[in-house]
């Protein structure tokens, strides 16, 4: 695999295997999260990834690994990513990892948290916050609506839940042509624009009860329609 501009990897919830080879000489990759559900390994499957310094796996009944998953060779030692990367594991399975062949190979052993906060943010406030399970895929929260305006859509929000918190950001800016309607308005009286019930819910057109009646002057007006 040509994974010289892979930098982080998340493999996707419900994967159940990872191939031999498979992102052998990834020298980039720099972190990769493995999901609860992968049963197997393959040999050399992260064989020179010589970057790597976080590897988070998920998986709470840990499974023997074939010391060569994450070998390098050439002018590399052969425990290099071993001795360098960090493996963090589920809170409270370190003590399995790190009695098992394959894993407990690695120097450094941490537990982390499977669920992470991916927060949006609108105009510089807190919008909605969600918790994710890691390597899971993330549904994009619908962009929010304001009357005037148009919404700039999120910053970049990651096809599958990391490792990590996630914030995702958005703005709102001025709509010209909505302006532009309000502001060509040429009438000697002021026309009936929009329609709101009591509590602010736009209307298509008046209906029975208490209307709020904006006009096109920017006035408002409570009237009860019968």
């Amino acid at each position: 695999m040509d994974g010289k501009e892979i930098s982080k990897l998340v493999i996707p919830n419900g994967t159940d295997r990872i191939g031999a080879y498979v992102f052998d000489g990834c020298e980039s990759l720099s972190s990769v999260v493995i999901p609860n559900t992968v049963k197997k390994i393959g040999e050399n499957a992260f064989r020179n990834c010589t970057d790597l310094g976080s590897v988070t796996c998920l998986i709470k009944t840990p499974f023997i690994l074939d010391e060569s998953v994450f070998c390098c060779d050439g002018s590399y030692i052969y425990d290099t990513v071993y001795m360098l990367a960090t493996l963090f594991v589920p809170r409270g399975r370190d003590n399995f990892y790190a009695q098992l062949d394959g894993w407990k190979k690695f120097s450094s052993i941490q537990t982390t948290e499977t669920q992470f906060t991916i927060s949006y943010i609108v105009d510089g406030e807190p919008y909605k916050v969600y918790e994710v399970q890691a390597t899971d895929v993330v549904t994009p929260e619908p962009s929010p609506v304001k009357e005037g305006y148009i919404f700039s859509g999120w910053s970049d929000i990651p096809w599958y839940m990391p490792a990590e918190d996630v914030t995702v950001y958005g703005h709102f800016t001025i709509d010209p042509e909505y302006e532009t309607g309000v502001e060509n308005i040429i009438s000697t009286e002021s026309a009936e624009r929009s329609y709101y019930t009591a509590d602010g819910r736009k209307l298509p057109a008046p209906q029975k009860g208490i209307n709020i009646i904006r006009y096109s002057d920017g006035t408002t007006k409570k009237v009860l329609v019968k």
